[in-house]
């Protein structure tokens, strides 16, 4: 019989490797236990710094001096002993390196016949710069480029001036008299479905609408600080005063038993508790290996082995748990009321009973892969986790 750890009560319907009971306070004292142990200091491999603040098994702390050196001695770490095939002298290089730097550099700097090739610009004829090149069939002395400077500015004004000009011509809101008269029109159909202010005059309206522009062309946008700070001003729950009598009705609201909090079963998105579940299904564990031996620990829909198995029911277990509580007069509120007692492992062990008495054709031995297709059930459980539907995805 297993007990638990801190209040030595029976823990033997709980999993395999439990320690101990699902109770607040042997929680709580498993987590002082584990808090009150002793961790061994971490420290820097290169610099000898303490880095037990740093999260992960990093071995290195966070400087650049000693983050340039684990890359250097990576790179050293990659470099083996090689002959050189053009002089035969041995030295450090990597897998794709086939000459020392002596070698390498009598390569590069050897006598190629070169060329001053000059780029002139395409609009004006200008030189632009001069480039050495190989001599090949292709290469020319005089190369067309793109624009030099003075003629990119030129074209990027002409382009400017064309857009504005076609702009100007089919748009006839660029026309003042055109643009005023269609905005002022749109302000009396609005004016006369909203009769709350007197109506302006044409030249009044032309009037407040530069005024309006003016404004915005000379008005700053607010930038995030200082909308920060008139709202830190203007709200009154940044005073330290309001705070305090906020806390202090509200503290007074739950000892009056005016303002209630509703949990557990009164809850309105309360389900029941997972524990009779978590139970049965430990409890189900040697049923499931007498499932695995019967079938050779193979798939029964493709013949897989040496794979991971589960036993699929084809009647869902669901609805042998609800027939069975149904069948003792029970339901899920009045279950996790008689939870431990008695009563509670009777139920457990009629769930196991049935199992043992289930014929072969009751349930399947199946694969996940195969489990996913036969069962919506357990697809809707996985499906973000598993492989299967992230390519089908």
């Amino acid at each position: 019989m297993k007990k638990c750890k801190f209040c030595d009560t029976d823990i033997s319907n709980l999993r395999s490797n439990a320690t101990i009971c699902g109770s607040k306070e042997c929680k709580r004292a498993y987590d002082k236990w584990r808090k009150s142990l002793k961790k061994e200091d971490r420290f820097c491999e290169i610099c000898g710094t303490n880095i037990n603040h740093l999260a992960g098994q990093r071995k290195i702390c966070e400087s650049v001096d000693c983050i340039n050196e684990q890359k250097r001695r990576k790179y050293a770490s990659t470099l083996k002993e090689k002959s050189c095939a053009r002089c035969g002298e041995i030295f450090l290089a990597t897998l794709k390196q086939t000459m020392c730097e002596n070698c390498r550099t009598i390569r590069n700097n050897s006598n190629y016949q070169m060329l001053e090739q000059q780029i002139v610009c395409k609009r004006c004829g200008k030189l632009i710069k001069t480039t050495n090149k190989v001599i090949n069939h292709k290469t020319k002395d005089i190369l067309i480029g793109n624009l030099c400077e003075d003629c990119s500015i030129i074209s990027k004004e002409e382009l400017i001036r064309k857009n504005k000009w076609r702009m100007i011509v089919d748009n006839p809101m660029w026309n003042d008299d055109i643009k005023y008269q269609s905005l002022y029109n749109a302000y009396i159909t609005k004016h006369s479905t909203k009769n709350c202010q007197p109506l302006l005059n044409f030249d009044e309206y032309v009037e407040l609408v530069k005024k309006n522009v003016e404004f915005r062309q000379n008005h700053q946008p607010e930038t995030k600080e200082e909308t920060i700070l008139r709202m830190k001003t203007n709200n009154p729950m940044f005073n330290e005063l309001t705070k305090q009598k906020v806390s202090q009705t509200i503290k007074t609201k739950i000892r009056n038993r005016e303002l209630v909090y509703k949990k557990g079963i009164e809850h309105h998105l309360w389900k029941g508790n997972r524990n009779f579940n978590k139970s049965v299904r430990i409890a189900l564990r040697q049923w499931v290996k007498e499932c695995f031996k019967k079938q050779n620990f193979t798939c029964q829909h493709c013949g897989k082995t040496h794979t991971e198995l589960h036993v699929h029911h084809i009647t869902h277990l669901r609805d042998i748990i609800n027939k069975i509580i149904i069948n003792n007069n029970l339901d899920i509120f009045k279950l996790n009321e008689i939870c431990g007692t008695n009563e509670y492992f009777n139920i457990i062990q009629q769930v196991v009973d049935y199992h043992n008495q289930m014929n072969d054709n009751e349930w399947i031995v199946v694969c996940p892969n195969c489990h996913h297709e036969l069962d919506k059930y357990y697809r809707r459980k996985v499906y973000d986790n598993t492989e299967i539907n992230k390519n089908k995805i």
